[in-house]
Parts: C-alpha cells; structure tokens; sequence
C-alpha cells in the first residue's frame, strides 16, 4: 500500500513473513473480499479508504514510538520484562499496519495523503533522561492515547453491521487492551524514582496529549431522516464501522474523562477535569 507521499507498507515474506505469522496467525480468516464496493457511494467510499489509510499510519506511528521506549526503557535498565512486553507490543501495531492497509485496499485503494515520516511517532525533547523519557512516550501513548482508542475500537465493532470491518476492530481491540493497561506500569516504575520536576514534566505531556484528542469529535454534526450529516445511508455508514457522529461525540468525551483523565490521578499524576475542562467542551 502506498497511501502517502514517502510512506509506503510493504511485505518482505520469507523468514520475515513466517515469523510475523506464526507469532500473530489469523489475519487471512478475518473475510476478506466480502465487501461489495457497488452498495456504497463513490464519497463514501473515498472517505473510507482515507479512514483506514490514516489508520494505517497511526497504527505505523505508535510502532515506532513503542520502538523508541524500549529503546529507552533498556538504556535506563528498567525491568527487563516490561521491555520485553513493549517489545512485544510493536508486532501487534505492525500487524494492525497490515489489516488496517489491507482494509483500505479492499474498500478500493488507499487515499493520497501527504506525510513527512520523519513526522511520525512521539518526539522527545534533547538530551531527556531516558526514564523520563521512557515515561512520557508510555504516558502519551498508552495511558492517554491507547486508554482512549480501546473503548471507542469496542464500540465501533459492537456498530459495524459488516462482519469484515466488525472482525478488524474486535481483533485489534482483543490486541491493544493490554497496551492500554501497560503505559501505567511504566509511569509507576518512574515515579519511584521522580522528583517533583519529573511529575510535573508528566503532568503537561498529559495535559497537552489530552488536549489532542478533541479533533476526534471537534465539528462533528449528526444528520437526520436516515441520512449523515455529510449525505450518506445511516445504514451505509453503520456497515462500514463508524459510530453515527452523535453517539461517537457522546462516547469520545465521556471516555476521555473516565478512561483517560481519572486514571491519570490513580497513577500519580495530578491532572484533573479542571484542566482539560475546554477539550470536553469542544
């Protein structure tokens, strides 16, 4: 799949291609070439290849920032058995890359997008302390954006009215539980050792990776008489896994304060609804 400008999905096979299936089997039995392109509109299903292109490369892009925690997580000797599991953690994105492009080719193609890859993954800033640093990458991804996405991946295969698309997102849900779960261990691990700089320094990775999750639902119109706000079949939309917007903006917001923020403050990091009061408002 190349979707983007400098991005590209490829499959070597070989040693390579066994391995990825033997440690993650399954993906072939999921029904493909079920999905009768002739139901939909033209727009619809460009809405849906860009969907599921982006998919792809956020799916690219939290791979690469579990890369750079173990990275860092080894560089700081944490346990080696929470490397291992992130470790671990990188073969599933890798296979959601995998389904989440095989889904846009199916729906007709991948969307032309333009991409910087060097773009991609959590940045951190110079010369960070690695156990920091090992924090806030977990902290970002897997407490504040795996926190969220898990509920909202549940709920879209609960909708999806095509097994196709409702098999994607149980799989990957089924998969990127414990990634949501594993960012506190590694939060937990760093604050036995933090100083209130470092708590703080957390507390704004938060603060600012929370705010990033109102453009989730930011805008969102819901249509009527059967119809979405951007002229689709309800029905059409429900097959192909989306929430209707409604619901979606409902969900998202109630998530972001329950899955998201609350825990936050359990783990011991002083963030509150106080402080992403605007992003719930949006």
């Amino acid at each position: 799949m190349t979707g983007a400008a400098g991005f590209s999905v490829e499959w070597l096979g070989d040693l390579a291609g066994r391995v990825v299936r033997r440690r993650r089997a399954g993906i072939g039995e999921l029904g493909w070439g079920t999905i009768d392109r002739r139901r939909y509109s033209d727009r619809l299903l460009a809405q849906a290849q860009r969907s599921w292109t982006e998919s792809a490369i956020s799916e690219y892009a939290t791979a690469i920032s579990f890369g750079r925690l173990v990275g860092l997580l080894l560089e700081a000797r944490a346990p080696i058995d929470l490397s291992g599991m992130f470790a671990d953690f990188i073969l599933d994105e890798i296979v959601h890359v995998e389904m989440s492009a095989r889904m846009a080719m199916e729906l007709g193609g991948a969307a032309p997008m333009e991409l910087d890859p060097k773009t991609l993954g959590v940045h951190l800033g110079a010369d960070i302390d690695p156990a920091l640093g090992a924090a806030e990458i977990a902290l970002r991804v897997s407490c504040v954006g795996e926190a969220f996405s898990l509920p909202m991946l549940r709920a879209m295969a609960k909708a999806a009215r095509h097994p196709l698309p409702r098999a994607l997102f149980a799989r990957i849900a089924r998969e990127e539980a414990p990634h949501a779960r594993a960012g506190a261990l590694v939060v937990g691990w760093y604050l036995e050792r933090a100083g209130a700089a470092g708590v703080e320094h957390l507390r704004a990775a938060a603060i600012d990776e929370i705010r990033t999750l109102s453009a989730y639902w930011a805008g969102l119109r819901s249509g009527s008489d059967g119809m979405s706000a951007a002229g689709h079949p309800v029905e059409h939309v429900l097959e192909l896994g989306w929430l209707e917007a409604s619901d979606y903006a409902v969900l998202a917001r109630r998530v972001t304060a329950e899955r998201v923020v609350r825990p936050l403050a359990d783990m011991g990091i002083p963030v509150g609804l106080d402080d992403v009061r605007e992003v719930l408002a949006a």
